[in-house]
């Protein structure tokens, strides 16, 4: 068996040796810098430069980063080993040899893919040939599309497109050359977030062929982008739930046309819900046509001041026009819609008009109970009415005092507003009372009478209550306010006693400044 030859090393001028177009490997400025420093340190590159020739000169097939670092270092010449290759054996050399540094996965996708069209291999053909695993191969020819489906929508930039999708992970660079033409760069622009796509559906490459398969392409902004996609996925949806009904597609299309406010804000697509079907003879059919559909929702949006309140005007739009067609609405949407609209009936005028509620929730209002007066529950009903009014179209609604979200449910800001009313009438009470010192006194005493360890007690030969009377009118009003405030269950003692104690003025105490007298006439 012949031995193996020694490779012959030559001296090549540096000048004469071009870098290829297919190396894949790059280093940092750090590790770069490094290398630089060790050729400086040996006077050579560390391994000698594989080149190939090339016209009148010679080509890189390994070693770019070395030949770089000795033009750096100001080295004339550099040890180089010759060898006769063509393109594809040179691309393999480059691929096999590139240890150092890190791989770019767009440029190795390229490379692979010119290997493949070299020699017109499959890919596992090719796996074979340079010693690599299909999955290799396959993940980084997805890097390569990705970054030609990148430049050609920026054409002037493909540099940086080349650096955008080689930052990419391979799930990213797969999912981004799967997306649909039409927003797959408008992913890519907001985060490349794998997450999202994954709550609007599980897997995140249906949302794509979903919204395509439903037409709503279109309905995808890239300035308002995540929610723009979640409206076209859940309109998407709802078009297969709809599948029986003629003429869905225009139905869904007069929805995906809305836009709220200036703001350009989407509509939910739970307004399809309010679109009133039922099915009959093995179809659907809706009571309205896709021109009344229409007129509701761009109706509704021109008057909706918020986009939050835009499916609640819809339904209560849909109801009022159903009862116009005199069409029974608990054959369309159910019983449960049909006993709240028998319990508004019965409801306050006020309830039955505010449209910025549900009907669900005007139900649930006018049902909502509490130990309180009747004037008061009836004035905390028209508070919450009046509040999710300022809620829903209001830039900055009043949130109650006593705390409770802003958009909780009408039965919870109903009870806030019971406690406040409640905890108002006891505060006026309680000013009335403090106000009177006499009828404070009277409460007090009534309140201590009340104590049996005073029965026929004695004080200096006096009985105790008539002793315990006589010193708490001797008090200063500051000290008995606070007694009082702790005797009756006052919810803030302090309070009292601060407003004896800071009492109002008489005019020569406020600070009022005296004339002074005129001096006598004889001076």
């Amino acid at each position: 068996m012949p031995k193996p030859t020694t490779p012959k090393i030559v001296m090549i001028d540096v000048e004469k040796i071009r870098v290829n177009d297919f190396n894949m490997n790059a280093m940092t400025p750090e590790e770069f810098g490094q290398y630089v420093a060790e050729v400086r340190r040996l006077g050579r590159p560390p391994k000698p430069t594989i080149v190939r020739p090339d016209g009148d000169g010679y080509e890189v097939v390994d070693g770019e980063h070395g030949l770089k670092a000795a033009l750096d270092a100001g080295l004339k010449q550099v040890p180089c080993e010759v060898q006769d290759l063509d393109d594809f054996q040179a691309m393999a050399q480059c691929y096999k040899r590139n240890r150092g540094g890190h791989d770019n996965p767009v440029l190795l996708g390229r490379l692979f893919a010119r290997m493949q069209k070299e020699r017109d291999l499959s890919i596992r053909q090719l796996a074979k040939q340079v010693g690599a695993a299909e999955s290799t191969i396959r993940n980084h020819l997805d890097f390569a599309v990705a970054a030609e489906l990148r430049s050609s929508a920026h054409p002037t930039e493909p540099d940086k497109c080349v650096e955008e999708i080689s930052s990419l992970s391979h799930a990213q660079a797969k999912l981004y050359r799967s997306l649909p033409d039409s927003w797959r760069d408008a992913w890519l622009d907001n985060d490349a977030d794998i997450e999202f796509l994954r709550s609007v559906c599980p897997d995140p490459a249906n949302v794509g062929k979903g919204i395509a398969r439903a037409g709503l392409e279109h309905v995808i902004d890239s300035e308002n982008f995540r929610a723009s996609v979640r409206f076209a996925w859940n309109l998407a949806v709802r078009r297969t739930d709809l599948h029986r009904l003629p003429d869905r597609d225009e139905f869904i299309g007069a929805l995906a046309a809305v836009r709220l406010t200036k703001l350009r804000h989407l509509p939910a697509a739970d307004v399809m819900d309010w679109l009133p079907c039922r099915v009959r003879d093995g179809g659907v059919e809706c009571f309205v046509s896709v021109e009344e559909w229409s007129s509701i929702l761009q109706t509704t949006a021109r008057r909706a001041k918020k986009a939050s309140n835009f499916p609640v005007r819809v339904q209560n739009a849909m109801l009022e026009c159903l009862a116009r067609k005199r069409v029974d609405i608990r054959e369309v949407f159910g019983p449960d819609v049909g006993e709240f609209l028998d319990i508004l009936d019965k409801s306050p005028d006020f309830i039955r008009a505010a449209d910025h509620l549900s009907v669900e929730e005007r139900a649930k209002l006018a049902l909502a109970e509490s130990r309180a007066p009747d004037e008061v529950v009836l004035r905390a009903k028209q508070m919450t009415v009046d509040y999710f009014r300022r809620l829903r179209d209001a830039d900055a609604p009043e949130v109650p005092k006593d705390g409770g979200l802003p958009n909780g449910s009408v039965t919870v800001v109903f009870e806030i507003f019971v406690k406040r009313l409640l905890q108002e009438r006891q505060t006026a009470a309680e000013d009335k009372l403090f106000a009177d010192r006499a009828c404070l006194l009277e409460a007090v005493l009534a309140r201590l009478a009340a104590a049996k360890s005073l029965n026929g007690a004695l004080v200096d030969g006096r009985p105790a209550a008539e002793v315990l009377a006589e010193r708490l009118r001797a008090m200063a009003p500051a000290e008995f306010a606070l007694l009082a405030a702790g005797l009756l269950g006052s919810p803030d003692p302090a309070r009292r006693w601060l407003a004896a104690a800071c009492g109002k003025p008489k005019a020569k105490e406020a600070g009022r400044e005296r004339r002074p007298k005129r001096p006598p006439a004889s001076a």
